[in-house]
This record gives structure tokens, C-alpha cells and sequence, in this order.
């Protein structure tokens, strides 16, 4: 059928190369294909040619990935806003770079409001005195969990459990940490 296709089109030669990469699995093929004669395709062209199949190829792969990535980051945030706990990652300089919506209903700000801000700014100065012990040992690169009387936003007391756990490096440098309130 293919044939049938090219000589309907007045294809006389044709190039075709295969799109994979590392050996896996088939992406497509590159054709090259000739139309006013028939053609040698010399080995230094192909050779070119192969070169530029293989960063179009790679080109798509990469595409695919960070099409994966973003599916996951979705479902991860799905999943975390469906829990009723807090979930956050803090940085060193103890700023949120992620949050799950109940951040909303325990201290009234959104996860995009309270990206980039100090726990102090979203959680309140209370808040914070009665965390920060806890924060400097995972800053410290110490998991930490402790039991917490807290208040939200709306001044409703809460008894929590709080998990610290820092993220390390590979050279055992402290990134930030995790955190998860019950």
C-alpha cells in the first residue's frame, strides 16, 4: 500500500531511517524521499542524514517525558490535595516551594500564595516559634517527629502530629525538608 502511495506521488527513490532511541522501541520513521529522479544515497549523506533523524528523535523523546512528567506531577497533586493533612516541602531558607490545598483551610492561603513565602508569613508568628525547634533539626539534616497543640486560621485549637524529613544531597547536603502534619 505504501508503494502504491509513493508511485501515485512520483516518489522514485526513498531514505527511510528509524526513530528510536538507545535501541528501544520504534518511534516512527524519517523518510527522505526523491520525486524528479531516482538517487544514490551516497553513505556521507546518509550518515548526515541518520545524525539529523537522531536529534529529532531525541527531540520526541524528550517531549514524551516531560509529558509523563507533567502527568505525574498531576496525579501527585491530585492525591495530595485529596488527603486531609498538610503536606509541604520547604527550602532552607524556610520558604514554601510546595504545599496541598489543606494549607487553605488551616491558615487561609492558597498553595500558590504561599509558594516562595516565609512558614512565619503563612502560618503566623505563634505558629512558627512553636515549629521552629523542630525545623532547625531537619534543617540539621535530623528527622523529626513531634506531637503539636496548634490553632488554624479560624482560631480552632488542634492537637497534630507533625513529621519533619529532610531532603539530602547526594554529598549529604541538607536541600530543604519535607513535611506532613496529621
Amino acid at each position: 500500500q505504501d508503494r502504491e502511495v509513493c508511485r501515485q506521488l512520483g516518489v522514485r527513490s526513498n531514505l527511510s531511517i528509524p526513530l528510536s532511541v538507545g535501541g528501544g522501541p520504534l518511534m516512527g520513521v524519517l523518510g527522505f524521499n526523491t520525486t524528479r529522479a531516482e538517487r544514490d544515497w551516497q553513505d556521507s549523506i546518509v550518515k548526515r542524514l541518520q545524525l539529523v533523524a537522531q536529534i529529532f528523535t531525541n527531540a520526541l523523546a524528550r517531549e514524551r517525558s516531560e509529558r509523563e512528567l507533567v502527568k505525574n506531577e498531576q496525579r501527585l497533586l491530585l492525591i495530595t490535595n485529596a488527603l486531609p493533612v498538610l503536606i509541604a516541602y520547604v527550602d532552607t531558607n524556610q520558604r514554601y516551594r510546595f504545599n496541598n490545598e489543606a494549607y487553605r483551610a488551616w491558615f487561609g492561603v492558597s498553595p500558590e500564595e504561599a509558594f516562595g513565602r516565609h512558614i512565619r508569613e503563612v502560618a503566623g508568628e505563634e505558629f512558627y516559634q512553636s515549629v521552629r525547634p523542630h525545623i532547625e533539626r531537619a534543617l540539621a539534616g535530623e528527622q523529626v517527629r513531634c506531637a503539636l497543640d496548634v490553632e488554624t486560621a479560624a482560631g480552632q485549637p488542634l492537637s497534630v502530629e507533625a513529621i519533619y524529613v529532610p531532603d539530602t544531597g547526594e554529598q549529604g547536603d541538607v536541600r530543604g525538608f519535607y513535611v506532613m502534619v496529621i
